[in-house]
């Protein structure tokens, strides 16, 4: 796991909550991602990121999740993107895209830019080869990137977008995620497979808390929160006595202030019951992102903290869902 001092990072430089659905604004991006592997299976490992916090609290382990990016001809520099499956779209950050294009055009690629984004852009995640006919650049602030170090590079988010049509398991034991053209490549034996929706580019599982349906957005972005609910839910499901964590945490453009407390609750996804540990709320939010919330039938949202330790498969062609040990 890297310390965010490898990264040139503040302790609010990433973006640890994704809240994706106040994004309604971000230019529509268009990709197609192709594994260009003969079993149509490609491959990208994991890097974390912990994060400091405010003393006296201890460092926040799996704040982010991030994979490696590669263009051709730009070689000797770590390039990363944080995994984001809550935001609908693939994105670049505007203050590292500033850096960035002039060695992409000095390649040859026939790129241009209007209205906030790139066009006709080819790039590798991992081993997942991205033909993009349009990639929104947000209009961000911050240290562009610096080519005589060994730093790694955070210069984007890889949205839903590059892995819609497509089968994709987010591996917690092996440290990877997969994409494949077909599901049969990558499921197992004894792998149970349950129906979810996708609403407006966004991952709804089918979730059951205290005896309770309860649609859960699977949001990787906001990687170390395994389970984030509403104020009233928090209280209730709180362990009797739990000493509470309150901290601010980066939601794109807004700081909000996390809340995190230990439970003992259970929440079964897809079939399989998994200890949450911890239950957080967000002070703080828009009111574009409690309405969305609302519209998109959200009870709760799911970062990647409650399924460490498992593999979460998503056949985002059938809309059907699988997690195991």
């Amino acid at each position: 796991m890297i310390p965010a001092r490898w990264l040139g990072l503040k302790w609010l430089g990433l973006v640890l909550l994704s809240l994706g659905l106040g994004c309604a604004r971000t230019p529509v991006t268009t990709l197609r991602a192709f594994p260009e592997m003969r079993e149509a299976v490609a491959e990208l490992p994991i890097t974390w990121v912990s994060l400091p916090r405010p003393a006296p609290l201890p460092p926040l382990d799996h704040a982010a999740l991030l994979v490696p990016v590669s263009f051709d001809g730009v070689t000797g520099k770590p390039l990363y993107m944080q995994v984001d499956l809550g935001h609908p779209a693939t994105v670049f950050y505007g203050h590292k895209w500033a850096h960035l294009a002039p060695r992409l055009r000095a390649t040859g690629q026939g790129l241009s830019e209007s209205k906030g984004a790139v066009q006709n852009l080819r790039f590798k995640v991992g081993n997942l080869a991205i033909a993009a006919s349009q990639v929104a650049i947000l209009p961000t602030q911050g240290a562009g990137i610096r080519w005589d170090t060994e730093d790694q590079e955070i210069i984007g988010t890889l949205g839903a977008d590059a892995v819609l049509g497509r089968t994709v398991v987010m591996d917690f034991k092996a440290d990877r995620i997969q994409v494949a053209t077909h599901r049969a490549l990558v499921a197992r034996p004894g792998d149970r497979f349950l129906p979810f929706r996708i609403r407006w580019r966004r991952i709804l599982l089918p979730a059951q808390l205290e005896a309770q349906e309860l649609p859960l957005l699977y949001d990787s972005g906001s990687s170390a929160f395994a389970f984030i609910t509403d104020e009233p839910s928090w209280n209730r499901l709180k362990r009797p006595g739990a000493v509470e964590e309150s901290f601010p945490v980066k939601s794109w453009k807004r700081t909000l202030m996390a809340h995190v407390v230990a439970t003992d609750a259970k929440v079964t996804v897809a079939g399989v019951a998994l200890p949450v540990g911890q239950v957080a709320h967000m002070e703080g939010t828009s009111w574009w992102q409690r309405t969305a919330m609302r519209i998109f039938g959200m009870g709760a949202m799911a970062g990647n903290r409650l399924f460490l330790g498992h593999r979460v498969v998503l056949d985002t062609a059938t809309r059907e869902c699988c997690v195991s040990d």
